[in-house]
């Protein structure tokens, strides 16, 4: 049995439906390194309409993995997932047009598609709205909105943002606070976050 054939079977073992199957196909493929199949499937579900499959095409287009890395197209697949309300495309969208890949850069637009997803709750969209209002980028600076932001994510278990709140209430001379956030952040592996710790003589 080839490996196209194993997967297959794997996923028609289940109560799935065939466009399920295909999705799970999907990931199998890429778990495996078979890059260019799981394209030419995400792909094929993306002309059937399924935003999944739409915003898993844009990761291979941004990547490389499978195709040519193509910016344009990513922002292309990426569009179309997030304007089906996909959240995690919507991010990846307004990160585009954060940098200027395949797209005009645009902040008012980042922010745009980053509030669109934040507004799903995811913890992404909100650890970079926090960041755009702390650097005063698209916006102006406002750190009691960044705070606001940051706060909403960390208390998503976003790791970055419970970073960023523990450098805040470190500034705020909170050093108890401060520790609690470095700790969440680092059980995550997030290497700063343990770096602030160690320097606290914190294991």
């Amino acid at each position: 049995m080839s490996d196209n054939e194993g997967y297959f079977f794997k996923a028609f073992t289940g109560k799935q439906s065939f466009e399920e199957a295909t999705v799970e196909i999907a990931y199998e493929m890429e778990a495996h390194g078979h890059y260019s199949e799981a394209a030419d499937l995400w792909a094929r579900l993306g002309q059937q309409g399924n935003a999944e499959a739409r915003f898993n095409l844009g990761l291979l287009y941004a990547d490389g993995y499978g195709v040519s890395r193509d910016f344009l197209r990513a922002a292309e697949q990426f569009r179309l997932a997030a304007e089906q309300g996909y959240a995690r495309a919507q991010v990846e969208l307004g990160n585009l047009y954060y940098s200027g890949d395949g797209v005009e850069e645009d902040e008012a637009q980042a922010m745009r598609w980053y509030r669109k997803a934040a507004e799903q709750g995811d913890p992404v969209a909100m650890h970079n709205i926090g960041t755009m209002y702390r650097d005063g980028v698209g916006v102006d600076e406002d750190d009691k909105e960044a705070v606001r932001w940051f706060l909403m994510a960390a208390e998503k278990n976003y790791a970055l943002s419970q970073y960023e709140m523990g450098l805040i209430c470190a500034d705020e001379r909170d050093e108890a606070r401060a520790i609690e956030w470095f700790r969440l952040s680092a059980a995550q592996n997030h290497e700063e976050a343990q770096a602030e710790l160690n320097s606290r003589g914190i294991q």
